[in-house]
C-alpha cells in the first residue's frame, strides 16, 4: 500500500467500528487477560469493495517486505 494512502485510525475507532457493524460484543474474561505477545492484528482491504479486515496472526507469519 502507497504510504500516502495510508490513513492513521485509533483502536478506539476500531472497536467502535467492529461493534456498530456486528452489534454488542461478548468477550471471555480469559480473552482479555490472555498473552497475545506472540500475536499481531493484520489489517487487509478489499480492492473491490474497500473493507477492512481484521486478522489475528502468530508474528513469526508476518512476511517482512525489503525496501
Amino acid at each position: 500500500m502507497d504510504e500516502k494512502n495510508q490513513i492513521p485510525i485509533s483502536i478506539e475507532q476500531i472497536c467502535a467500528a467492529i461493534i456498530s457493524t456486528v452489534g454488542e460484543v461478548s468477550i471471555p474474561l480469559e480473552n482479555m487477560l490472555k498473552d497475545y505477545s506472540n500475536k499481531s492484528i493484520a489489517v487487509n482491504q478489499n480492492e473491490d469493495t474497500k473493507e477492512l479486515m481484521f486478522n489475528l496472526v502468530d508474528i513469526e507469519n508476518i512476511e517482512t517486505k525489503s525496501e
